[in-house]
């Protein structure tokens, strides 16, 4: 984990350094800090409800849910192993990689 937030610093400040961050089409509009225990791999943005979606695997496992315009938490979806998560736009349930799959409503967060 360490390793890895050194190599993302790096590239950071290479980008910096040479001006990429402020010649593309993309800005950094708001951050905020997730924390927790446990990692992650797959972020998923869900823009029909208008959510991200965060699995945490290992301890404290779970999908933890934050509203993608204030970035507010939504809530989460419990004891949920997961590294990946994606939202069916036309079902309107969400799943997870873990096993066993997890599926839930996107607009409740109710597992089914």
């Amino acid at each position: 984990m360490r390793r890895t937030s050194v190599v993302v610093g790096i590239v950071m400040a290479w980008a910096a350094a040479i001006g990429v961050a402020d010649d593309g089409p993309y800005k950094l509009l708001k951050t905020v800090k997730v924390g927790g225990a446990g990692g992650f791999d797959y972020v998923y943005a869900d823009a029909a409800n208008r959510r991200v979606y965060i699995p945490r695997s290992g301890q404290g496992a779970r999908v933890t849910v934050f509203d993608l315009d204030t970035l507010e938490p939504a809530g989460e979806i419990a004891e949920t192993n997961a590294r990946g998560a994606a939202v069916d736009p036309k079902s309107g349930h969400g799943f997870s990689s873990s096993r066993p799959v997890a599926m839930w409503d996107a607009k409740t967060l109710a597992v089914i």
